[in-house]
């Protein structure tokens, strides 16, 4: 699982397996203490947050690597263990975590696909429920919360695997995305492969990494060839969805450099907006950072 995050004064964050690295503005990598680190994500003030990779805590992570538990706690969970517990720092309970978001306030929004719901984490670790689904699930409601951004006025927005909601009031309304095929479109029109990562741009436009992925191994080359669809997609505030970035026909592919649906990702996973106005993402497959402009230009900045 490779996790990415940026912070305020433009250090990247990468999280492999075991491994956390940080790359500096410059573009210095330095391997920073093991951490086992799940998700990434930064607030304007510059910290930087991660789901451990039991997916039960909270970290905040320090620029050194050191790592303090903000909510809840890697404990084992038994027969009839509560695991959705609202409340502070080691009270709070989660179960199967997903992934993180910062918003503008520095409030921190967490999935859970096993408890199906999302959460809010204030800087002080104190955990709130803002939706749970409950009951038996149906195809038009989002029940598996996996990918979530929030965009300036605040919304949170989260994705299933092929669709995504906004949630205001404590309901989740579709904003984008009526499942596969992977299609261009406004609303429910447009369609998604496997939704892998998503963030805002000053805007509120939206940017969603897919991937729906095999891979092989090129010797010649030394390169992985992923079969798949990996894309980089856009959603203006409107709903309306477009291709910025590679493209999502399921050919064999190895990741490369281009411009619009000529350029080629072979998993893309977490992605992040720089304070520069460009995309980054890892491509966890090709084993690489990529950096998109938002013109579509895709270019490999960091790995291989």
């Amino acid at each position: 699982m490779w996790s990415f995050a940026i912070t305020s004064n433009g250090t990247m964050f990468v999280g492999e397996s075991a491994q956390l690295t940080r790359i500096d503005p410059v573009g210095t990598a330095t391997a920073l203490p093991s951490q086992r680190i799940r998700s990434l994500a930064a607030d304007g003030a510059g910290n930087l947050y991660g789901i451990d990779s039991a997916q039960k805590e909270i970290l905040k992570i320090a620029a050194d690597g050191t790592v303090t538990s903000l909510a809840g706690a890697n404990v084992p969970y038994f027969e009839n263990t509560p695991t959705h517990v609202d409340g502070a720092g080691a009270d709070a309970r989660f179960f199967c975590a997903q992934n993180i978001a910062a918003a503008r306030d520095g409030n921190l929004y967490v999935t859970e696909s096993c408890n199906r719901t999302v959460r809010r984490v204030t800087p002080s670790g104190v955990v709130t429920t803002i939706y749970k689904k409950e009951g038996i699930s149906t195809e038009s409601e989002l029940s598996t919360p996996i990918t979530v951004a929030v965009d300036s006025q605040g919304i949170v927005h989260v994705a299933d695997a092929v669709r995504i909601w906004k949630i205001v009031n404590g309901a989740a309304q579709p904003f984008a995305g009526g499942g596969s095929p992977a299609r261009d479109g406004t609303g429910t029109d447009a369609g998604f492969s496997p939704i892998k990562g998503m963030v805002f741009d000053h805007a509120d436009n939206l940017y969603v990494t897919t991937t729906q992925y095999s891979t092989s191994l090129s010797g010649a080359q030394d390169r992985v060839y992923g079969t798949g669809t990996g894309a980089v997609r856009k959603v203006t505030p409107a709903g309306t969805v477009t291709t910025l970035a590679g493209n999502f026909a399921g050919e064999s592919v190895i990741s490369a450099d281009g411009t619009g649906t000529a350029a080629r990702f072979t998993e893309p996973m977490q992605i992040a907006f720089h304070r520069n106005g460009n995309l980054y993402l890892v491509d966890k497959a090709d084993r690489t950072v990529r950096k998109i402009t938002l013109e579509g230009v895709a270019t490999t900045y960091a790995g291989r």
